[in-house]
Order: C-alpha cells, then structure tokens, then sequence
C-alpha cells in the first residue's frame, strides 16, 4: 500500500513554491548586478534636498532669533 499524501497537493504546492523561490532568487540576483544610473541620480537627488530642506530650517531659525531681537518685546507692530 502507498502513502498517497505523499503526492497530494500539499506536496505538490511544496514543489512548485520552492522552485518559484529559486527561479525568483537567481532573477532578483541577476537584477541586483543591474547598474541603475536614474535610480542613482534620484538617489543623489533626494539627498541634496534633504540638506537644502535642512538648511532652510536652520536659515528661518536664524532669521525668527534675529527678527525677535530686532524687534523686542511689545515692539511688534503687526495684526
């Protein structure tokens, strides 16, 4: 008598997501030896703005400190 579980589906779909998981490996390998050079410039890009973002910052934190000095209190003449 055979063990007929043996070839069920369970097996089966064992089978094939294994293979999928090796076929996908070997892809997502040969993909990351790939040279993205816009994927790099974006990269480069999304840096460079993150430093001029925080140095805007630090330019209005100045520019508040200086303008409280300037005007003192109760020297403001706005709304």
């Amino acid at each position: 008598m055979t063990d007929k579980s043996l070839f069920g589906p369970y097996t089966l779909f064992r089978t094939l997501a294994s293979w999928l998981t090796e076929k996908s490996r070997t892809f997502l390998d040969l993909l990351s030896t790939l040279d993205d050079p816009y994927g790099d410039y974006r990269f480069a890009l999304g840096a460079h703005v993150d430093h001029l973002e925080a140095e805007l910052r630090a330019l209005r934190s100045q520019l508040g400190k200086s303008r409280g000095e300037t005007l003192g209190k109760g020297n403001h003449t706005g709304g």
